[in-house]
């Protein structure tokens, strides 16, 4: 590997790991969104995520609302199966199924089965 590429990643992941460590917003739109002023009682709209839509954020006292208001508002829980984002987090049912669970046990338990395969021939032999 080039010494060059080995430490641009390097040093990625250093300076996101700062950035996370300390909880520093890595994006500049963040950064412009939270140093932004406005005109009490001006409004702006919210992303539409899930099923979320038509939310607005209030300007409050010269700064914008942490929480979107008015619209539709994200559920309290997801709702399994539905193929909707229910709790708007940008995840479409991200519920454990029975389906998925089986899956999980089939592969848990096929994995513990050739362990001892591979440990019963070292031992035959």
């Amino acid at each position: 590997m080039k010494p060059e590429i080995l430490c641009t990643g390097l040093c990625l992941v250093l300076f996101l790991s700062f950035f996370t460590l300390f909880n520093v917003p890595v994006s500049a739109a963040s950064v412009l969104e939270e140093a932004a002023f406005c005109t009490p009682g001006s409004t702006r709209p919210c992303p539409d995520v899930g099923i979320c839509t038509g939310r607005v954020k209030i300007c409050e006292n010269g700064r914008w609302s942490e929480n979107c208001t008015g619209g539709i508002q994200p559920a309290p829980q997801e709702i399994c199966d539905n193929g909707l984002d229910d709790n708007c987090n940008g995840v479409m049912d991200e519920c454990v199924s029975l389906s998925g669970s089986i899956g999980i046990f089939l592969i848990i338990s096929g994995s513990i089965l050739l362990v001892f395969a591979l440990a019963l021939v070292k031992f035959i032999k």
